[in-house]
């Protein structure tokens, strides 16, 4: 009579193999979960070229914005006069006035300005991009804040500053 206890030599193999097909189909799992979970919340996005968002108002629907762009001795001081559509945002001005000279980071009100030609944000404790509209700190992100005509919009490179 054969103990059903013994452990075979062929069945130990064969549970070993199957304890490394587990981890391994574990290891595959989890790895697989964290990259659908990666690009499902969008960090895994590439800083993108500026393009002039679409505009959905009507042709004659146009408002003349100026655009000012401070490198703080970085670069020469940018001042345009943009024409764009009526419900252009603040990024929007940025975008056609730069046209291709901008990276940024997501969309709406999560629009993150990441550099203006080649001059990137520095982080915490460096200098960073920020922007005014008609002298105001912006509240919100500059892929919301709406212009009007004759809105004066003005990108700083330097130390964050509310005043």
């Amino acid at each position: 009579m054969i103990n059903p206890c013994r452990r075979f030599p062929e069945q130990s193999k064969k549970s070993r193999f199957l304890k490394l097909t587990n981890k391994r189909r574990t290891k595959i799992t989890l790895c697989s979960a964290l990259i659908v979970l990666c690009i499902w919340m969008g960090g895994c996005k590439h800083p993108q070229p500026t393009a002039l968002p679409e505009s959905s108002s009507s042709p004659a629907a146009r408002i003349s914005t100026t655009l000012i762009v401070d490198f703080k001795g970085r670069g020469e001081i940018v001042n345009l006069s943009v024409d764009v559509p009526a419900d252009t945002t603040v990024f929007g001005v940025l975008a056609k006035g730069l046209a291709g000279e901008v990276l940024h980071r997501g969309d709406a009100d999560r629009l993150f300005v990441m550099s203006i030609r080649g001059i990137a944000n520095e982080g915490a404790s460096g200098d960073n991009w920020t922007y005014r509209v008609n002298g105001e700190l912006g509240k919100v992100s500059a892929g919301v804040c709406p212009v009007a005509d004759g809105d004066k919009i003005e990108w700083t490179f330097g130390k964050y500053s509310p005043e």
